[in-house]
């Protein structure tokens, strides 16, 4: 579990625990809207105010380096170029929203901190 509590995060997504890693879905957990453009609140249970407006952004990238991004914007137009944190993959969380959100199963880097590790 990790509370984002910073601007800009670096981590990973998947934590290994009794259970296998199992990915997350993005809509599902923040929200979503429907076809007729009403807002449909996640498992977070954040209002569309509180994440609009680019106040969250989940950034990886391809392979080749071509970056990807989440957000709800993007989720209301149908553009997210990705839906799901899947184990073992890298991601930037930008949230310049107010007070902490949080992103189970995503592991955040920190300097001079020791996480954990990643193991196969």
């Amino acid at each position: 579990m990790a509370l984002i509590t910073t601007n800009l995060t670096l981590g990973w997504y998947g934590v290994h625990g009794s259970e296998p890693c199992q990915p997350l879905d993005l809509a599902t957990h923040f929200g979503t809207y429907t076809s007729g453009k009403q807002f449909v609140p996640g498992t977070i249970g954040m209002s569309e105010s509180a994440l609009d407006n680019f106040k969250l952004q989940i950034w990886t990238h391809n392979s080749d380096g071509t970056g990807r991004s989440w957000n709800l914007f993007q989720e209301k137009i149908g553009f997210n170029s990705f839906s799901k944190l899947n184990c073992g993959q890298m991601y930037w969380i930008v949230w310049i929203g107010n007070g902490d959100i949080h992103v189970p199963g995503f592991v955040p880097t920190a300097l001079d901190v020791d996480m954990g590790r990643i193991t196969a």
